[in-house]
C-alpha cells in the first residue's frame, strides 16, 4: 500500500508542472473567465452535501409521518410547514445548482475559445520567429503538427485540473461524513478504485505512444485527405480518376494506424471492466450494513438516505477524481511536446542593433561557404563577388548550382557555414534583421498565391502603406497586371480564387505571377531581387516587362534569377554560379567573348531560336 502511495505520489510530482503550465495558460487567456469559472467551481464543490442532507432530512420527515398515521396519530400543521420548508429548501437548493451549471457552462464555453485561439497565436507567435531553416526539415513539421494538434489539450487539460481539485475536495469532505459511520468500509470504498486508475493510466498512455510514434503516419493520413479535398490538386485528380487510388491509400495508412490503437486499447479493456466492478462490491457491503443498522434501530430511514447519498459521492468524486487525473496524466507528454516545441531555439542570432545608412548600399559575399546541415555536401563554396545599388546583377547556372542558396543568405534567412556576408562593411548579422530586411523586396520561384483581395495581395510587401490606393494602382500598373484587374467588377476589391467569396476570380499562372510582381513593385526597397520574373508570363508580357525594365527599377538597384539569357544580357554585371562556385563574372559581352560557361549556355539557347525560327 505505502509503496502503491509512493508511486502515485511521484506521478503527480511529475505532473505539476503540466498542471502549473496550463493554470498560467488558462489565466493568461482570459483572467476573467478564469477567476469566474473557479468560484463558481469552488461554490458547487458543497452543493450536492447541501442537496443530500436535505433529502434525508425529506424522507425522515415522510418515514415519521407515515409510522405516525399507521400508530394512529395525526400528523401536525407544524411537521407538515416544516416538511413544507424542506421541500422549498430542497427546490432553491436545486435552482442554484441549475443555475451555476448553466453559468459554468456558459463561462467555460467562452473560455475554451479563448485558450485554445490563445494556444493557436502562441504557435504562430513561435513559428514567426524561427529560422528558416526548420521549414526545410520534416522533423520540424511533425513536431509543429504535433504542438497544433496538442493545443486542444491544453484546454481539455486545464477544465480537467479545476474538476480534479474540486473532486478531491468532494472526495475528503464525503469521506469525513462516511467514516462517522464506518471508517474502515469509507477507507476500503476509496481504495477500491485505484485498481481502475492504474490500468486506466497504462491504457492512456499505450495510445499515446502509438500516436507520438506514429505521427509520420498520421501526417501522411491528413496529407493523403488534403489530396482529395484540394483545389491545388483537383485537376489532376478529375482528369485522371485519381479519387480511387487516393481513397486506397488513405483507407491503407489510416487502418494500419487504427489496427495499432485497436490492439493497445482492447488489451486494457477487460481489466477496466473487472476493477469498474469493485467500488460497486463495497458500495453494496456498505448499504447491507446501513439497511442492517436501520433493521436492528441504530439508524433511521433519513440516515440510512444521508449514509448512502454520502457513499455514492465517495464513489461518484472518486470516479470523477480519475478521469480527470487519467485525463492529465494522458496528455501530460502531449502538453510537455508542446512545451518542448515552444522551447526550440534558433540558431542563427538576432541581436544585432545596427542601423542600414539609406544612403549607401554595397552589398558583398566574401568567401562564402554553406551547408545545410553538417551532414550534407557544401552547396556554396569559397563565393566571393560585390553588389552595389544601383547596378542590375543577375545570377545564372544551371538548376542547383546555388542560386536560390545565394539569395537565402543574402536575405538572412540563413547564415554562412564560412565566410561573411558584408552590407557597407559591416557584417550583415550586427544588422537589427527586421531594418536590414526592409532593404529588399523579392519575388521569389515559387511566389505565393493569396486567397486575399486584390488590394490586400498587393499590400503585403508594406502593409503600414494599405490605404495607398494610388501606390496599389502603380504596382499593378508596373507588373502589368491593371489591364486584367481592371475588367474585374469589383476591381481591387475583388477577392482572388472563389475559395471564400463565391464572385471571386481564378487567375491563370501569368496573372498570379503579375500579382506577385505588383507585390514586389508595391515595396519601394534599395534593391530588387526577382527569381525568375517572367517564368509564367506570355511572350508579349515577358518582352514587356523586360523592355521597361530601367523604368521599373530606376535608381533602384536589382538582382535577376533568370534561365532566360536573353533578358539579362543589358545588366551590369552577370554572375554565373557552377557546381555551388562562382566561375565566371562579367558583363554580357565580356563574358561572350571569354568564351566559357555563360556563353555556352547562352549560346545554347540562341541555337533554339534559330532552330524554331
Amino acid at each position: 500500500m505505502k509503496k502503491l502511495f509512493n508511486k502515485f505520489k511521484s506521478d503527480f510530482r511529475g505532473l505539476f508542472p503540466t498542471i502549473l503550465f496550463c493554470l498560467k495558460i488558462s489565466f493568461k487567456s482570459s483572467k476573467k473567465y478564469f477567476l469566474i469559472s473557479n468560484f463558481i467551481s469552488l461554490v458547487s464543490i458543497f452543493v450536492p452535501f447541501l442537496n443530500i442532507y436535505l433529502f434525508s432530512r425529506l424522507i425522515q420527515a415522510l418515514s415519521t409521518a407515515f409510522l405516525n398515521v399507521n400508530n394512529g396519530n395525526g400528523n401536525s400543521m407544524e411537521e407538515l410547514n416544516s416538511f413544507l420548508m424542506l421541500v422549498l429548501f430542497l427546490f432553491g437548493v436545486s435552482l442554484l445548482s441549475k443555475v451555476l451549471d448553466n453559468v459554468q457552462q456558459y463561462v467555460n464555453g467562452m473560455h475554451r475559445e479563448v485558450m485554445q485561439n490563445y494556444s493557436n497565436v502562441v504557435i504562430m507567435e513561435k513559428c514567426a520567429g524561427l529560422d528558416v531553416a526548420f521549414f526545410d526539415s520534416s522533423t520540424f513539421y511533425n513536431e509543429m503538427g504535433d504542438a497544433t494538434r496538442n493545443s486542444i489539450y491544453i484546454v481539455n487539460t486545464s477544465f480537467s485540473i479545476i474538476d480534479l481539485i474540486r473532486s478531491l475536495i468532494q472526495l475528503l469532505v464525503a469521506l469525513v461524513y462516511l467514516s462517522s459511520f464506518n471508517l474502515l468500509l469509507a477507507l476500503l470504498l476509496a481504495v477500491s478504485v485505484i485498481p481502475h486508475l492504474i490500468y486506466q493510466k497504462k491504457q492512456l498512455f499505450a495510445l499515446y505512444n502509438i500516436q507520438r510514434d506514429n505521427m509520420e503516419l498520421s501526417r501522411r493520413i491528413a496529407y493523403t485527405s488534403n489530396v482529395a479535398q484540394s483545389r491545388q490538386y483537383i485537376n489532376e485528380v478529375k482528369l485522371y480518376n485519381l479519387f480511387p487510388f487516393i481513397f486506397e491509400k488513405y483507407s491503407r495508412l489510416w487502418n494500419n494506424l487504427f489496427r495499432k490503437k485497436q490492439k493497445a486499447s482492447f488489451k486494457y479493456t477487460g481489466l477496466l471492466v473487472i476493477t469498474s466492478i469493485l467500488p460497486g462490491i463495497v458500495n453494496s457491503v456498505i448499504i447491507y450494513n446501513l439497511g442492517a443498522g436501520v433493521f436492528r434501530g441504530g439508524y433511521t430511514v433519513g440516515d440510512f438516505s444521508y449514509y448512502n447519498g454520502v457513499a455514492e459521492k465517495v464513489m461518484a468524486s472518486m470516479f470523477s477524481f480519475i478521469y480527470a487525473y487519467g485525463q492529465i496524466s494522458d496528455n501530460k507528454n502531449r502538453i510537455q511536446n508542446f512545451v518542448k516545441f515552444l522551447d526550440w531555439r534558433n540558431q542563427m542570432k538576432y541581436e544585432g542593433t545596427v542601423l542600414p545608412d539609406p544612403a549607401r548600399f554595397v552589398l558583398e559575399f566574401r568567401n562564402v561557404s554553406f551547408r545545410y546541415d553538417e551532414a550534407l555536401p557544401f552547396v556554396l563554396k569559397n563565393v566571393s563577388f560585390v553588389i552595389e545599388s544601383p547596378d542590375k546583377t543577375a545570377l545564372v547556372g544551371v538548376n542547383g548550382s546555388g542560386k536560390s542558396t545565394v539569395i537565402k543568405l543574402l536575405l538572412r534567412f540563413y547564415d554562412p557555414t564560412e565566410g561573411i556576408i558584408l552590407l557597407n562593411g559591416i557584417d550583415i548579422r550586427d544588422y537589427v534583421i527586421e531594418d536590414y530586411r526592409k532593404l529588399f523586396s523579392t519575388m521569389f520561384q515559387d511566389y505565393s498565391k493569396y486567397a486575399y483581395t486584390v488590394a490586400e495581395s498587393v499590400v503585403l510587401s508594406d502593409y503600414e502603406l494599405q490605404g495607398d490606393g494610388v501606390w496599389i494602382a502603380s504596382a499593378l500598373e508596373r507588373s502589368g497586371a491593371a489591364g486584367f484587374v481592371s475588367k474585374f467588377k469589383c476591381g481591387v476589391n475583388t477577392h482572388l480564387t472563389r475559395q471564400f467569396d463565391k464572385e471571386g476570380v481564378e487567375l491563370s499562372g501569368g496573372e498570379w505571377q503579375k500579382m506577385a510582381l505588383a507585390r514586389t513593385f508595391f515595396h519601394e526597397p534599395e534593391m530588387f531581387i526577382l527569381d525568375e520574373p517572367s517564368a509564367s508570363l506570355d511572350a508579349e508580357s515577358e518582352d514587356e516587362l523586360f523592355r521597361k525594365f530601367e523604368e521599373l527599377y530606376a535608381d533602384k538597384g536589382a538582382i535577376l534569377v533568370s534561365h532566360r539569357l536573353s533578358n539579362i544580357t543589358a545588366v551590369n554585371k552577370i554572375l554565373v554560379l557552377d557546381n555551388g562556385e562562382l566561375v565566371e563574372s562579367g558583363t554580357h559581352r565580356e563574358l561572350v567573348r571569354k568564351n566559357g560557361k555563360y556563353a555556352h549556355l547562352f549560346n545554347l539557347q540562341a541555337e533554339k531560336y534559330e532552330v524554331r525560327a
